[in-house]
């Protein structure tokens, strides 16, 4: 029994008293009532503060949940403010990149229009070959095969490959076609993109020039210079780099 329920008994027995000793009986039903009374307020006492403490048990635990998921709601919004900026950046650099790109795009099919135009007018050494290429790269920009960037690379490759044919000897085996006859497969010599001597199956020799706008094959008919042409071939057929040569290069020498 708490101190308080015995402080209460105590109080109502003074307080009763003055009632008599045939009061007892009557005095001790009611102490025994209040003292079952005051135990039920402390029962009663304890569950609410039970409840109490559980309530704000609870209560701390959602507080610290809510505090979390605010923080997590944060996080959740600058990641996202993030993402849109570099989603942004992102659309901003690839636009940049398609606009270079189609610069380069431009900027080669460009190039390649100059580069057929030279073919055309260049010595006609494998140039259904050189033509070709130029036009599969072209092809491959168009249709988009292939970046602005890679196009860039190869067409500078094309150029190089031109401009190799402007150095050197080269002994070949090519199909030549010059005015409205058939092509015909001849040994040639080529002294860069200068000339080109021929000679055909049948051991005719000639050279080719260019007259105006056009390139001829001239005979050459003068024995002299069929030896000294002659000679060249057979050199470069033995891979021999050196040798002195009078060979016909003036525009009347053919003749």
């Amino acid at each position: 029994m708490s101190p308080a329920t015995l402080a209460t008994i105590s109080l109502v027995l003074t307080l009763l008293a003055p009632l008599g000793v045939g009061a007892a009986p009557k005095i001790s039903e009611l102490a025994r009532k209040l003292a079952a009374m005051r135990l039920e307020v402390d029962r009663l006492d304890a569950q609410l503060r039970a409840l109490r403490s559980r309530s704000l048990g609870r209560q701390q635990t959602l507080e610290e949940r809510r505090r979390k998921l605010l923080l997590e709601v944060d996080a959740q919004l600058v990641a996202r403010k993030r993402l849109r900026a570099s989603i942004t950046k992102a659309k901003l650099s690839q636009t940049t990149r398609e606009q270079t790109q189609a610069a380069l795009a431009k900027a080669v099919i460009q190039g390649l229009d100059r580069l057929a135009r030279y073919q055309r007018a260049s010595m006609p050494f494998r140039l259904a070959a050189r033509e070709r290429s130029v036009k599969r790269l072209r092809r491959q920009l168009q249709t988009q095969q292939v970046s602005g960037a890679d196009a860039s690379l190869k067409l500078w490759r094309l150029v190089e490959a031109e401009v190799a044919l402007t150095r050197g000897i080269e002994r070949a085996e090519i199909s030549l076609a010059l005015g409205p006859g058939k092509p015909r497969l001849v040994q040639v010599v080529r002294l860069g993109m200068l000339t080109m001597f021929v000679k055909d199956a049948t051991g005719a020799l000639s050279r080719v020039v260019r007259r105006g706008p056009r390139w001829v094959e001239l005979p050459l008919r003068r024995p002299g210079q069929r030896r000294q042409v002659n000679a060249l071939f057979e050199a470069l057929k033995r891979q021999l780099r050196r040798g002195n040569y009078r060979l016909p290069l003036s525009s009347g020498a053919s003749r």
